[in-house]
C-alpha cells in the first residue's frame, strides 16, 4: 500500500513540474528540503502547542 502512494506521489510531481526547467526543478527540490528539515526542526515545539508532552529546551519554554 505505502508502495503504491510513493508511486502515485512522484507521478503526480513529475507531472506537476513537467514543464520546468532543470533550474527551477532544482531550485524548487532545495527549497522544499529546506522546509522540511525546519519544519522537522520545529516539530517538538508544535507538538507542545498541541498538548503533548514534550522536552523543550530552556530557551523555548
Amino acid at each position: 500500500a505505502l508502495e503504491r502512494l510513493r508511486q502515485e506521489r512522484d507521478a503526480l510531481l513529475t507531472e506537476a513540474t513537467a514543464g520546468w526547467a532543470p533550474g527551477e526543478l532544482a531550485d524548487f527540490t532545495g527549497q522544499l528540503r529546506r522546509f522540511v528539515q525546519d519544519l522537522t526542526d520545529h516539530l517538538p515545539t508544535l507538538a507542545s502547542v498541541a498538548g503533548g508532552a514534550v522536552d523543550l529546551p530552556e530557551k523555548d519554554r
